[in-house]
Order: structure tokens, then C-alpha cells, then sequence
């Protein structure tokens, strides 16, 4: 890992950059083309933006759940402060982040002495992986500024190593430990980057004779340390803000270590792992053949530095309850560094490789290439649900604010209440100015007159995909038993919205199914390649008076 500033560049470099941030852009246009909000926390958002700028500064918003996220707060409510409730500025913010992070990838590839062939491709597999999807195309997510935030303090200490002026280097790793405070109070998961300081240190010291690695102990020290002070700095502000325990609350208590729960949660996310990174399987075993023939890879500090970061992040996960892929985005930078420096050290040596070898690589970096492209057209599929999912959850909304009359009951069909319930009643209530709407979840009781009944509608959901308030056996169940129920009292259809599309989606997960077949993702049969038409709507019913 040796330490270098990052030189001047061809021309053509500086295209591949632009190129980078091109490619973020054109991933967001379809958002920004059809912003709205969602369903999951955005109301909660507003209102606690507002709360903010109103001088209710007093947490209380995070004491009940165990959670200190200040920073994560304001990020939401500056953007409310310049733009008021308007989802098109919050996504232009997501679509600022976005461009950002791959760049400053870009910048640590290079400082670390990569090329810039390694570095534009960094950036380019970080912006189409996976996780970018749900993280930009959707509100209320911490991981991009909380990534952003990390790879801003890593990018302050970089440079440690050729700054020989002690009040310099005291002031690169006191924004560093800001800058980290601030990545744990978006999300307090960036309290993994003590253990990943660790681990790094730990990979330095092993190859402390290794050319170069004298020049990292400043950085490496000074990350750990800006690490160590910011979380404690971090559990200080909880206490201070009254919340002490780390494992209570309605959220942090679900944090929960035991082995069985750990071993589901490995699994579970290997499934992620197959389905987001096929193609790095490839590239890192041709990465392995090229190191077994040359006993070096370029950049072998970088390598194991981006896997300890990758395992640090992903080991952080394996106790909590919920598996989903937006908790993977910086999980993906890792391994966009990993197949940056991989696609650069294979289209150096292939070249030069005897025929069969060049023959036998080209042809693994073809196949690499096919499931890279499945990838992309799997994220595809999961914008393409992530639009559908809240243009529909929007209509219904804007139907609901504009049809009932004063002072009505609106019943919503999804029996197990959940987030949708309670974001549903905020958005009417904060968002279209309608607290006059009770809104309750049905639960199998009986109908009162007059009352509305609104029923969310699913066809085809796919299984790993972006998240959603609504489980498609589970819901047809409650459908068809509420149907009986209206049909019983001569309630009125008065509205539906329903948008579809067909479906992309490899599934290469499934392919493992016949070794797991005690896991509910293979307990009904699903196709490797759905083409399927996804369909999602609301219907909105009235009861008729007794």
C-alpha cells in the first residue's frame, strides 16, 4: 500500500472521469424524472425536518428506537430548508452523492498508487453495482452520506505520510475524526472502521518488510486514531442525549448476537453476494491464477485492504435481523476497488500470457462480462419496481387528500401493521394536509359504515429486490379474507391504480436452491430468468351504510 500523489493524467483519463459522472447522472434521470416520496420513514422525515427548523432539537425522535443520528437529521433537513417538501430536490441531493463517491474512490485508488485505468474502473462498477440502486432511488437511507463521509476522512488523512509539520498532521486527523463522527452520526454502523483500522494495521505489520509499507504507518495510525476518538465521541453525545444502552430501544434492541441468527444472516447474504457480484467471483480467481504464475499482483496491499474492508462491513450486518441489499453500499466499494485493480493486472498480463492461458483468460473476462451485464440489467428491474411501487403509493395518496371528505376513516388492508400504516396517515396528515384522515390498520374486525378501505395489490414480486411494505402470498391471503368482508357489506370500488412492466431478473441465487431447500427463499419454485409482468396498485373501497 504504498503512498503516492495522485500525478497528472492523460486527456483521455480525464474523459473516462467525466465518463464516471456521466453514468451516475444517467442512473438518476429516471428518478429525477418521476420524483416522489416514499414509504418508508420520508414522512417521518419531514416532519422531523421541520421539527428541526422550528428549534425542536431535542432528540426525542431517536431516544424511543436507541439511535443517535444528528447529522443523518440535518443532512434532511438543510435540503427542507432550501427546498421545502419537494422530493425533486431531495433526489437531485441523492443524485450530488452519487456522483461524489465514485470520485472519491477515484482519488483513493489513485493516492494509493493505482493507475488511473484502475481507478476509472473503480468508480464505473461502484456506480452500477447493486446497492445504488435503493440507496439513491429511494429517501431516507444514510449509507450514501454516511460512505461519502468515511471516504472524505480517509481522503484527509491520505496524505499524512509527506506532511512532516505536527500541527499539519494534528489538524488532518482532527478532521478525519470529525468527519468519521459525522459518518457514525448518519449511521452508527460506521463504528466498523475501529476494527477495519485494526485489521489493516494488522495486514501492515505482517508485510512490514514489503516495499512500501514503511510509508503507510502515519495514515494507518492516524485512521485508527480518528477512528477510536470520534467513536468514542459518538457514545459520549448518546449519553449526553440521554441514551445510554446500546442494545435497547425499538430499534437497536433487534441487534441481537446469537449463533443461529448469525449463520441464517450468512447465508442470506451470501445470496446478495451472488446475485450483485458474479462477475468479481471470476475476475478474483483469474486474479488468483495470475498471482500463482507471477507471484505478485500489483497493488497487493490495496487488494487485502479492500478486503478487510469489505469483511468489516459486512460482519457488522450479521446480527441484525433484516437482510437487504441497501445496507451493502459500502460493501460494494470494496468490491469495485477489488475489480477495478482485477480487470487492470488481467489486461496487463493476459496480453503476454502463453496462447492457452490468453485463450482460458479472455474467455473467463467474456463470461465475466456476461454476468456483469446481468447485474446491470437486475438493478434495471429494481428501478424500474422502485419507480412503479412509489408512483403507485403517490396516487393513491393524491387520491385519498383529494376525494374524502372531512373527518374519514380510512381502514388500510395490511393486517400485520407496518411502517406503510404509519407513513400512509403522515403523508396525508403532513404532506397533503389532511391530519383530518384517521387512518388504522384492518385486522379481521368488523366494518364500520361509511368508512374507507384501501388495499394494496402485488403480482409477481420478486424476491431479492428493492424493499417494500407488502409481501405478495402474505397479501393476497389478507386480500381475498377483506374481499369476502366487502363483498358481505356491498362496499363500492370508488378508485383504482394499478402500473406494470415486465420483468428482467436473473436470479442466480435460485441455481443454489436445491442445497437449501429448508430455506423460505426456495420454498416455492421461482424462474433463474423472470420475464414476468410485475403489476402494483392500491384499490380504494367505501362501506356502504347499514
Amino acid at each position: 500500500m504504498s503512498l503516492s500523489k495522485p500525478t497528472a493524467v492523460p486527456d483521455r483519463y480525464r474523459l473516462g472521469w467525466a465518463l464516471i459522472v456521466l453514468v451516475c447522472v444517467v442512473i438518476m434521470l429516471p428518478r429525477l424524472a418521476s420524483p416522489q416520496f416514499g414509504l418508508f420513514d420520508d414522512g417521518t422525515t419531514i416532519e422531523t425536518a421541520r421539527q428541526i427548523l422550528h428549534g425542536g432539537w431535542n432528540m426525542s425522535f431517536d431516544i424511543a428506537t436507541g439511535r443517535f443520528r444528528p447529522v443523518y437529521w440535518l443532512y434532511y433537513a438543510l435540503i427542507y430548508g432550501i427546498a421545502g417538501a419537494n422530493p425533486l430536490a431531495f433526489f437531485l441531493g441523492n443524485t450530488l452523492l452519487l456522483i461524489l463517491t465514485p470520485l472519491a474512490a477515484v482519488w483513493l485508488v489513485r493516492s494509493w498508487g493505482g493507475s488511473p485505468r484502475q481507478a476509472l474502473f473503480t468508480g464505473l462498477l461502484f456506480a452500477i453495482s447493486g446497492p445504488v440502486i435503493e440507496n439513491y432511488y429511494t429517501l431516507s437511507k444514510a449509507e450514501p452520506l454516511q460512505l461519502l463521509l468515511v471516504l472524505a476522512g480517509l481522503i484527509v488523512l491520505r496524505p499524512l505520510s509527506r506532511v512532516s509539520n505536527l500541527l499539519q498532521r494534528s489538524a488532518r486527523v482532527l478532521g478525519a475524526t470529525l468527519l468519521f463522527l459525522s459518518a457514525m452520526t448518519s449511521k452508527e454502523t460506521a463504528l466498523v472502521l475501529v476494527p477495519v483500522a485494526v485489521g489493516w494495521i494488522f495486514l501492515a505489520w505482517m508485510g512490514k518488510h514489503r516495499k512500501g509499507t514503511a510509508a503507510e504507518w502515519p495514515f494507518l495510525w492516524g485512521m485508527l486514531l480518528a477512528a477510536g476518538v470520534s467513536a468514542a465521541a459518538w457514545y459520549g453525545l448518546r449519553v449526553a442525549f440521554g441514551i445510554h444502552s446500546l442494545s435497547t430501544g425499538s430499534y437497536s434492541g433487534r441487534y441481537v448476537f446469537t449463533v443461529g441468527g448469525v449463520l441464517a444472516s450468512i447465508v442470506r447474504w451470501g445470496g446478495w453476494i451472488i446475485r450483485d457480484y458474479p462477475h468479481l467471483f471470476l475476475l478474483a480467481l483469474l486474479l488468483v491464477i495470475a498471482f500463482a504464475a507471477r507471484r505478485r499482483v500489483a497493488q497487493s496491499g490495496l487488494l487485502f485492504g479492500a478486503l478487510i474492508w469489505m469483511v468489516g462491513w459486512l460482519v457488522v450486518f450479521m446480527p441484525w435481523i433484516f437482510t437487504v441489499e441497501y445496507y451493502m453500499l459500502a460493501f460494494a466499494a470494496g468490491a469495485a476497488v477489488i475489480g477495478g485493480l482485477a480487470l487492470d493486472e488481467l489486461l496487463v498480463a493476459l496480453p503476454a500470457a502463453v496462447r492457452w492461458v490468453k485463450a482460458v483468460g479472455f474467455a473467463c473476462l467474456a463470461l465475466a462480462g456476461v454476468f456483469l451485464l446481468g447485474t446491470i440489467a437486475n438493478n434495471a428491474t429494481n428501478a424500474n419496481i422502485q419507480l412503479t411501487v412509489d408512483r403507485a403509493n403517490a396516487a393513491m395518496l393524491d387520491y385519498l387528500a383529494a376525494n374524502l371528505p372531512a373527518g374519514s376513516q380510512v381502514l388500510v388492508n395490511i393486517q400485520d401493521p407496518n411502517e406503510y400504516v404509519v407513513e400512509i396517515g403522515l403523508h396525508l396528515a403532513v404532506l397533503h394536509d389532511r391530519p383530518d384522515i384517521s387512518l388504522t390498520a384492518y385486522q379481521g374486525k368488523a366494518l364500520p359504515a361509511r368508512a374507507y378501505v384501501i388495499l394494496p395489490t402485488i403480482q409477481n414480486q420478486i424476491r431479492m429486490s428493492v424493499r417494500m411494505g407488502v409481501n405478495e402470498p402474505t397479501q393476497d391471503g389478507w386480500n381475498q379474507s377483506l374481499q369476502e368482508a366487502l363483498q358481505a357489506t356491498g362496499a363500492a370500488l370508488l378508485h383504482t391504480d394499478s402500473y406494470q412492466f415486465h420483468l428482467f431478473n436473473l436470479d442466480l441465487p435460485q441455481l443454489f436452491c436445491p442445497f437449501i431447500q429448508g430455506r423460505s427463499y426456495c420454498a416455492a419454485p421461482a424462474p433463474t430468468l423472470d420475464r414476468r409482468t410485475f403489476a402494483y396498485g392500491w384499490e380504494t373501497y367505501q362501506i356502504q351504510g347499514k
